[in-house]
């Protein structure tokens, strides 16, 4: 059995927790903090000299440090946690190569001698280095060349790379440990690269078979968004187009009425009429060029068409509609199915609750919060207590002849997005307001 003498088992050990931190750093630029460089060099001094008399804290203690230590805490544990099991690996792979590869360099039974202690450090932590830097500038590039085709901010696909990798990081974590825990660390190298590469071929295979299947779906629904907008499309200029066939309508009335009144020499009359007229058509393009000003902000084509098709019906129903949108709204990517059918439902239900009400408003905005969206859609409301506790769940509705399924379903699918949902209700006007 080979030993390695303590300092050697030290200065290695410290050399690998090093290079966690500037893994991090190097994948992380949020992380480059002058705090998180301290805290990098003494937990690379404490754990190196605990991990001498106890061989698995550094596995234990690493993550901690990571999650909690690492500033800024708050809000980062999913991030740092997943690139701490990004760095686990290209260090696990890289010191299991690097060590069998030093093995057929330097005698290691001659650790024990200074000269070929102080080389086995040098080589082991140049080659160490070099390694994980090398396998990390290829990751980063594969990275951004996947982003173009692969949205890594899908909370499917972000889930489902975060738990291979987890999967994968366990494996061979436990692989790691056994073998320190046997002292067999040398000379179970071969048979541990073997592993890590079949484990990581194993994932890699089943991930990029889950995440194509993914994709063609993901394909199908955008094909499914590109039927529904034009459809959302043709159904606004079907609206428009009646809006012009009723403004002829009303014109041709109102030549009709001119045409007695100035018979019966009623100009006052005839005068007071085109006013009122010309009044009346002036609020209507009022109302229509602040609505298309607001909804511009929109940059994701379908929701825009969704919230102009709704917006046109409810002006179609004589509802005033008021719409809040301050700043630029972008594209909602793979969110976006899920937010046309929330908008969907709910304008469809305040739509509803507003032709029922004496005051016949809705109003609608976005606002941008914290890096999330507010959706906020508030319509007046006929004065019947509505229960709060019980709307959205399934069968309950305050409509008649209506199923209650469409609150149910928005609840249903901001479970699944982790989205937030709130209902409130005060002088009769009902709010909902969704964040995303």
């Amino acid at each position: 059995m080979i030993r390695i003498p303590t300092y050697l088992g030290q200065l290695t050990d410290a050399s690998i927790i090093l290079l966690y931190f500037l893994l991090l750093f190097t994948f992380g630029p949020t992380y480059r903090l002058r705090l998180n460089y301290l805290i990098a060099v003494i937990s690379t001094l404490v754990i190196s000299f605990i991990d001498t008399k106890w061989h698995i804290a550094s596995d234990l203690i690493m993550p901690l440090i990571f999650l909690f230590a690492i500033q800024p805490v708050k809000g980062h544990y999913l991030d740092k946690l997943r690139l701490y099991l990004f760095s686990y690996l290209i260090l696990a792979f890289s010191a299991s190569i690097v060590g069998y590869q030093i093995t057929k360099m330097i005698n290691i039974t001659k650790l024990a001698d200074p000269a070929t202690g102080y080389n086995f450090i040098i080589l082991h932590t140049f080659l160490l280095y070099f390694l994980s830097f090398v396998i990390a500038i290829i990751g980063i590039l594969i990275y951004d060349r996947l982003k173009k085709s692969l949205d890594f901010h899908d909370p499917i696909i972000s889930r489902s790379i975060f738990i291979g990798t987890g999967i994968l990081s366990v494996s061979i974590g436990l692989l790691i440990i056994v073998s320190r825990l046997l002292d067999q660390q040398l000379n179970l190298l071969l048979i541990n690269i073997g592993i890590m590469v079949t484990l990581l071929l194993l994932t890699l295979t089943g991930l990029i078979f889950y995440l194509n299947a993914y994709q063609s779906k993901l394909q199908v629904e955008k094909e499914r968004q590109k039927s529904q907008n034009d459809a959302l499309y043709i159904h606004d200029l079907q609206l428009n187009y009646d809006n012009l066939r009723r403004f002829k309508h009303d014109y041709k009335n109102l030549l009709l009425s001119l045409s007695v009144l100035l018979t019966e020499n009623k100009v006052s009359a005839a005068q007071a009429a085109v006013n009122n007229f010309l009044k009346q058509s002036e609020q209507a393009n009022t109302h229509t060029r602040l609505h298309s000003q607001a909804l511009a902000q929109i940059s994701d084509d379908l929701v825009r068409s969704l919230l102009v098709a709704k917006t046109s019906n409810a002006l179609a129903k004589g509802l005033k509609v008021d719409l809040e949108i301050s700043e630029p709204v972008g594209y909602f990517g793979t969110q976006q199915a899920d937010i046309l059918r929330i908008l969907g439902i709910l304008f469809d239900n305040a739509i509803d609750g507003a032709t029922d009400s004496a005051q016949k408003q809705i109003r609608f905005a976005i606002l941008r919060n914290s890096g999330h969206y507010d959706f906020i859609i508030q319509n007046t409301v006929k004065p019947n207590h509505i229960d709060l506790e019980a709307i959205g769940q399934f069968g309950y509705t305050t409509k008649q002849q209506h199923s209650g399924l469409g609150l149910a379903t928005v609840h249903q699918i901001c479970d699944l997005n982790d989205y937030l949902i709130q209902f409130t209700t005060a002088a009769h006007r009902f709010t909902c307001t969704l964040t995303i």
